[in-house]
Formats: structure tokens, sequence, C-alpha cells
């Protein structure tokens, strides 16, 4: 099966300062979803926005199929921690510019209606709670049936039951649309929970540290088994992670 997403020997410095990624290799198949974990600060999200054509690697390259990543690709869509939802334009119109550049973009009613939002297309975006918000962000995103979904900590500002029925969302959109997705998270049981495959980033400069296949979600004991080996690379026992879970999720592995 061709590669959708491939990094080979990605680096990345900003101006004349030390490196922040180096020697990044990775690859990700059609409809693959990869979750990438590290400590704060060690650049997966510099990587993720490598991959979106937000930034441009400053060594190694970038392909999105065959071709290098040289700007921003329609073929990608990024749902960023924050909504940035326009505050001038109603929902509908918010996720109708997810569809801008696109041929065959699916209709803004249609995307609400999947994203349990079907009743709120002509509401305002100060009228939304943060999880319609993020909804709604998603929506936008899929607009354009992007090949590629790029998600930076999209639940990371949102409470733990919303967090939950967002992955659960995003696990049942993904089944229809079948985007290859990379998810920056920092919670280690998110990761378990929705990948295939879950990349840890580590170091100064940050390589791939380690990459695991992710265990079926019935498989409780090997769940835990690769929970605890995970949180081993950062310092941290299963007692240090069930503190993190009750602190902000950026606590977790930071």
């Amino acid at each position: 099966m061709a590669e959708r997403v491939t990094l080979a020997g990605v680096g990345k410095r900003f101006g004349g300062g030390p490196a922040v990624l180096q020697g990044i290799d990775l690859a990700l198949a059609p409809g693959e979803f990869v979750a990438l974990l590290g400590a704060s600060g060690c650049g997966k999200s510099t990587l993720l926005r490598l991959v979106a054509g937000l930034e441009q690697a400053t060594a190694g390259e970038v392909r999105l199929g065959e071709a290098p990543v040289r700007d921003v690709d329609p073929r990608c869509a990024v749902v960023f921690q924050e909504p940035r939802l326009l505050p001038w334009r109603s929902v509908a119109a918010n996720v109708a510019l997810g569809a801008r550049h696109a041929g065959g973009a699916a209709s803004p009613q249609r995307l609400l209606d999947q994203v349990g939002l079907g009743d709120a297309a002509g509401a305002w975006p100060h009228q939304l709670s943060g999880g319609m918000a993020q909804r709604a962000a998603l929506a936008r995103a899929l607009a354009g049936r992007p090949d590629v979904l790029l998600l930076d900590e999209p639940f990371a500002a949102l409470d733990a039951l919303t967090r939950l029925r967002m992955g659960d969302l995003l696990q049942d959109v993904r089944a229809e649309t079948e985007p290859t997705t990379l998810m920056v998270t920092h919670d280690v049981d998110e990761a378990l929970r929705l990948a295939d495959r879950l990349v840890l980033l580590a170091g100064q400069p940050a390589a791939v540290r380690a990459v695991y296949a992710a265990p079926p979600r019935h498989d409780a004991a090997a769940i835990a088994r690769l929970r605890a080996e995970i949180l081993g690379h950062f310092g941290l026992g299963a007692d240090a992670h069930a503190h993190a879970r009750a602190r902000p999720p950026e606590a977790a592995i930071a």
C-alpha cells in the first residue's frame, strides 16, 4: 500500500537557533490513525505544521503521496486546540470555509448533522459551548474531504467527559471519510483509545524514540503494559499517571 504521508530524515530549526527536530523518519498509510506523544515543547506541533505545509523543513523531506510539501496543501485539514471560528460568520458559514478549495466538498448542513450540530447551523460562535465549537471546527476540517486530517491537541481544553465524547465522534466520522490522521496529544490513554500506532518523540533535538502498534481495544492487559512502557519513557509510573489524569492534560507527560 502506498504511503499517504512520508517524512524522510526531516529536521527543523528556526533561524540560527538549535535544531528542534532531527532525523525524523515516519510514514502513514492511507486511513491510518497515528498519535504523536512527547513532553511539552519537544516539537510535536512543529512536526504537525511541517506536514500541513505551515512550516518548511530545514532538512529532509515531507511528502504527501509522491509530491513534496512546499506550501499549504488543500489535501490536508488542521484542527487546532482552539476552535478558531470566525465570530462574524454563522456556524454553517464557518464550516463552509473548509470547503472553499475543494471541488467535491460535503455540504455544511450534512457535516453539522454528522457532528451533532444540525440545529446550530444558524447560530453564532459565541453561542456555542467549548465542546460544540470544537465539533464545528472538526466539521469545518472535514468539509473539503481531506486526504490527511491533522489534529493538534484538539480536545485539550475540554472537560474529561466531553473529551471522551469527542473521541467517539472522531472515530465515527473517520469510519465514514477514512482520512489519514495524525494527532498530537499529551494524553496516553487518549492515544491508546483512538490510534492505530503511537509515536514517541523525545530528545533535544527531538527524534522518534519509539513506535508502537496499539493493542486491541478489548485487551486490557496489553493496553496496561503498553501504557506503563510509554510512561516509563518519560520517567513516570502508573501512580504518577493516575495523578496526572487528575491534572490538566498537558501535565500527563510534561
